[in-house]
């Protein structure tokens, strides 16, 4: 059985996505080839469109990390896959990050109290971070999207 055989076998092609019916990791299909595994969205480019240059990324207009349909796929720096990523607001941050300590409303009121004249060492303290986290938050160089 061909390469092309065998992934096709694993694919549920609809009028959009290509979605990859087989194993998945962390959301992307994984592929099996003469014993080393393959992202499935990787090898349906080099497939239907052609070669993969060195240090390219394969991103997904769709934003279907199991889609495999190469009309949704296209190349790409890991810079451009992050921009992509941060114009269709898909990046963590703010609350949305699994480890954050802090809501929206406390960052505003953080910037509130400091332009009362709140200082940072005490903004820390009461709100349980590093003062640096205080100072990144009023100078807007983190939660600026608040």
């Amino acid at each position: 059985m061909t390469i092309q055989k065998r992934f096709e076998d694993k694919i549920d092609k609809t009028d959009g996505c290509w979605n990859w019916q087989a194993y998945k990791f962390k959301g992307y299909g994984q592929i099996r080839i003469n014993g080393k595994t393959y992202k499935a969205h990787r090898v349906a480019y080099q497939l239907y469109v052609g070669e993969i240059s060195d240090g390219m990324c394969v991103c997904h207009s769709c934003d279907n990390k199991s889609c495999v349909n190469p009309d949704h796929l296209f190349l790409g720096t890991q810079a451009d896959n992050m921009h992509d990523c941060s114009d269709k607001g898909r990046e963590s941050s703010g609350e949305k990050r699994w480890n954050t300590k802090l809501t929206n409303a406390q960052v505003l009121t953080i910037r509130a109290m400091h332009r009362e004249g709140v200082r940072n060492c005490d903004l820390a303290k009461e709100y349980g971070v590093a003062r640096p986290v205080i100072s990144r938050i009023v100078n807007r160089r983190r939660w600026a999207h608040v």
